[in-house]
């Protein structure tokens, strides 16, 4: 396991009914707890997801329909490509897309591949974008052409040596993709020649891994699946294994029939939560904007959650297989009905923060909770509420 990333938050996940009040109003058809060890890998997870949903339309992108089928081809295609490049498993590969086409292939190629994935901040300013870049040690990034510019500002300070731009057009035929390229780059200004060594266009990444061989990774469930940073000065990423992705897709789909679920990880999780369920989503336009073309892709019912799910008059209760509770300065759990830091444990919750042993440490309390920095309330009941911010 890399420095930095440390198994303590996953010591004794042992955890029992009588510890958690709130089964007894659990939603029905719920269960308390969900095999998290069912698949080894989030690879694994997606094989049987497109085998299952096969012929299933999986988006339908400027007219042009996509099954799971196709998903699953031109993915391993984009695998092979990325593979071609040298890169090693757990060799770190960031991604900078909106929630489009090319996210919904870039992201299942990336993770089948044996690498990991760096989700950086959304709308990232080229400082911040470089400081994520370096801390992760990405060796390779993919992002629109129109977040070129921004990446040409920094790339010199980081180790990434090849960047796949992704273009409106990627999806469409020669020409209607001609056209549609030629419009968005009216909009933004590319970066001069040589400002971004070995960038290649995502089309040209999908026709060259079409022609070449994916060799299947022997992945461990401890291996890095994902680094998500978030918003800020200080590039912390939070690391993720591959059975903390596979145990929360797993508990999100437990709950998704009974509840309407908000919030969570962003739409990398929303993705894969999505391709496990066979949803089907469909073109959407930015309502911020005048510019009729479709901006995304909308998945629908795969609102993500990573903790817990949403109860009456805003309360919660965790996911199957998870233990919350409301803690004091020093770790202990305090009384129901009084406030206190909410701290989690379960198979989902982070690795620890990718390179940062002390951060991790001080995040953890000494039975293996993570402390979220939210204060809340637990009632008699066992269903929680947030009060404020630590």
């Amino acid at each position: 396991m890399p420095l930095g990333v440390s198994a303590g938050l996953h010591v004794g996940l042992n955890i029992h009914a009588s510890d958690r009040p709130w089964l007894a109003h659990h939603p029905a058809g719920v269960a308390a707890d969900v095999n998290t060890s069912q698949f080894a890998s989030v690879a694994t997870m997606l094989d049987a997801a497109f085998a299952t949903h096969a012929e299933q339309v999986a988006f339908c992108h400027q007219g042009r329909e996509t099954t799971y089928a196709q998903i699953d081809e031109l993915s391993l295609g984009f695998s092979a490509y990325l593979q071609s490049l040298g890169l090693k498993r757990g060799d770190r590969v960031a991604c900078l897309l909106p929630n489009n086409a090319q996210f919904a292939l870039a992201v299942p190629a990336i993770l089948r591949a044996g690498l990991a994935l760096v989700q950086l901040t959304p709308q990232v300013e080229p400082r911040e974008m470089g400081l994520q870049l370096k801390d992760s040690g990405s060796k390779a990034i993919v992002l629109m052409e129109s977040a070129a510019n921004d990446l040409s500002q920094c790339i010199a300070q980081t180790d990434v040596t090849h960047v796949v731009l992704a273009a409106p057009g990627d999806m469409r035929g020669w020409l209607s993709r001609m056209w549609a390229n030629l419009r968005a780059r009216r909009k933004y200004a590319m970066p001069k020649r040589g400002r971004l060594p070995n960038s290649v266009g995502f089309a040209q990444a999908l026709d060259v891994g079409r022609r070449g061989k994916f060799k299947r990774p022997a992945l461990e469930a401890s291996d890095i699946a994902l680094l998500r940073y978030a918003r800020g000065s200080t590039a912390r990423g939070a690391a993720f294994l591959q059975s903390n992705i596979v145990a929360n897709v797993l508990q999100a789909q437990a709950v998704s029939s009974v509840c309407s679920m908000a919030g969570g990880s962003g739409s990398v999780m929303s993705l894969l939560l999505a391709m496990r369920l066979g949803n089907s989503c469909v073109d959407a336009v930015d309502p911020s904007s005048a510019d009729p073309e479709p901006t995304h892709l909308a998945w629908p019912q795969t609102n993500y959650a990573a903790a817990a799910m949403p109860r009456d008059s805003g309360q919660f209760m965790p996911l199957p297989s998870t233990m919350l509770m409301c803690i004091d300065g020093l770790g202990r759990e305090v009384p129901s009905g009084e406030t206190g830091e909410l701290a989690i444990r379960g198979p989902q919750v982070m690795a620890g923060y990718w390179q940062r042993a002390e951060d991790t440490h001080q995040a953890t309390t000494e039975a293996g909770y993570f402390r979220t920095g939210s204060m809340g309330v637990m009632d008699a009941r066992g269903l929680f509420s947030v009060s404020s911010n630590a």
